[in-house]
């Protein structure tokens, strides 16, 4: 589990990750858009998932004068 913050108008970069990420806006508002759908926004009080290997093209503050928090939960499957 990690806290992301985003600074007004902050943009994180492409990436893929190996498990399955589940999201939740605690403050702001945060646009995501995954490999092969549109870019979604998400307002304080809502979340989502992002399946393993899926790439997450954008994941970027829709603010440019209000910051955004959203803790994250990366889940991996036990490699034994």
């Amino acid at each position: 589990m990690a806290i992301g913050s985003y600074k007004p108008g902050q943009a994180a970069k492409p990436q893929r990750q190996y498990g399955s990420v589940f999201a939740y806006v605690i403050e702001g508002e945060v646009i995501s858009q995954l490999e092969g759908q549109p870019p979604v926004s998400y307002k304080a009080g809502q979340s989502w998932h992002e399946p393993p290997l899926v790439a997450h093209l954008v994941s970027r503050n829709a603010s440019t004068q209000h910051g955004a928090k959203l803790p994250a939960r990366l889940l991996m499957a036990d490699g034994g």
